[in-house]
């Protein structure tokens, strides 16, 4: 397979490889998905009248983009959309201030460091929110760049642009 040729070639001293691996943030770096399913479930039902089953399937159908995007696949038109997105964003805000590292990913940053691989950050969440949180959970020297949608490249745009190997 690719990841075990990949591998290889690390361990091979005769080959020279620089790795570079792009994360994603929400429900990689920080366990932060069950709420925001929780608050993005919440808004559908109380804004588009909709039951929590469909609300939730909706919101799954559609993860990894921002959220106001997810409300225009959802429903196309709708002048909610915006309101409901603001709405989602700063409530977001607070809940992501709360959220905790997997302890697996804190591992994994530190021997990446370690071993001197380039580690990118991608991200549907503004970059300065990001840049917020990973200074405070002291996370952020662990990574090479970070982006975020604030200039509203998707996560395909901001991969092309940290030329990462590996997207995790």
């Amino acid at each position: 397979s690719n990841l075990e040729l990949a591998a290889y070639a690390c361990c091979c001293s005769r080959v020279s490889v620089t790795l570079s691996i792009a994360l994603d943030f929400d429900g990689t770096i920080v366990d932060s998905m069950p709420m925001l399913t929780i608050l993005a479930q919440d808004l559908i039902c109380k804004h588009y009248m909709i039951d929590s089953n469909q609300a939730l399937e909706y919101y799954r159908a559609t993860i990894g983009s921002p959220f106001l995007i997810q409300l225009s696949e959802i429903f196309p038109s709708n002048l909610k959309n915006l309101c409901v997105a603001e709405e989602f964003y700063v409530r977001k805000v607070e809940l992501l201030k709360t959220s905790v590292p997997f302890i697996d990913a804190i591992k994994a940053l530190q021997y990446w460091y370690k071993h001197k691989y380039k580690v990118f950050l991608c991200s549907s969440t503004e970059r300065a929110l990001i840049s917020d949180i990973l200074s405070n959970l002291k996370l952020i020297d662990l990574f090479t760049g970070f982006f975020g949608n604030e200039y509203g490249d998707d996560k395909a745009q901001q991969l092309l642009s940290s030329k990462a190997t590996w997207f995790i």
